[in-house]
């Protein structure tokens, strides 16, 4: 088995730049501490009386979470692509070939060339940055709402 870039991106059984272990011990907590915080920055008492609708400072906070979302998949795309070239000195797509870990870790290699047309490097991206992005926005964005509708119900989410 050699290691190839979506192996240091996201292991099927380890994890790596982008897998679970690291947006939930990584991600969410800083998304945790850091939304509460730019949400009450952008609703000071200037922000509020400047803008004096809350539809537009909602939009302005959900375009600050794609923002962020995007800037989280970017950083963790990008350091399993430099793990991938500092370690292997290639960033390559083995998955879909014998010497890749799917192959590797498949009980029944004989069903190996089913899988090899869902394998492709633009449906492994495809897959990983769409649901890595979805997952961060989700959290970000229900972080974002309960700092909004928590304070209409006197519920305190403050640091």
């Amino acid at each position: 088995m050699n290691n190839s870039l979506f192996d240091f991106i996201v292991h099927p059984l380890s994890g790596g730049s982008a897998g679970t272990l690291t947006i939930f011990l990584g991600i969410y907590p800083v998304l945790a501490i850091l939304i509460p915080l730019i949400v009450d920055k952008m609703e000071n008492d200037m922000v509020v009386i400047r803008i004096r609708n809350k539809k537009e400072l909602f939009y302005q906070h959900l375009v600050f979470s794609i923002v962020i979302s995007a800037i989280f998949v970017i950083l963790m795309v990008l350091a399993g692509g430099m793990a991938s070239n500092l370690l292997t000195g290639n960033v390559k797509n083995l998955w879909p070939t014998e010497k890749g870990s799917i192959y590797f870790y498949l009980e029944n290699k004989t069903s190996f060339p089913i899988y090899i047309p869902h394998l492709t490097s633009f449906k492994v991206w495809l897959y990983l940055i769409s649901s890595r992005f979805l997952a961060i926005l989700s959290i970000a964005v229900l972080l974002i709402f309960l700092k909004l509708d928590g304070k209409r119900y006197g519920i305190a989410v403050d640091l």
